[in-house]
């Protein structure tokens, strides 16, 4: 699979089948990409319903992050993911790490 062929998720049902995988995901409609480490479990939020915690790849000097990506923020359909290929995460460290 290449990054041409993935299939890409917008529903927490899709979200669901890649708890504990890496994933690329978008947060503004495919502007902006992040990756990240999906949770392997859903948790809920204070705000947003229930959703998955994500542990962001590391970048030098810019501290650990650690995010989540809700049902709300699926349901108002700007958010996008894919799992993403062994290639763009082996090797690079996450704030998990």
């Amino acid at each position: 699979m290449n990054t041409l062929d993935a299939k890409f998720g917008s529903t927490m049902n899709e979200l669901e089948v890649l708890a504990g995988k890496h994933i690329q995901y978008s947060k503004d409609g495919g502007k902006n990409w992040k990756l990240a480490l999906l949770d392997d479990r859903k948790s809920r939020y204070k705000v947003g319903g229930e959703g998955f915690g994500t542990n962001e790849e590391l970048i030098p000097d810019s501290g650990t992050w650690r995010f989540g990506i809700t049902e709300l923020e699926l349901e108002q359909g700007n958010v996008l993911f894919r799992e993403a290929l062994p290639s763009e995460y082996e090797g690079r460290k996450f704030s998990y790490q």
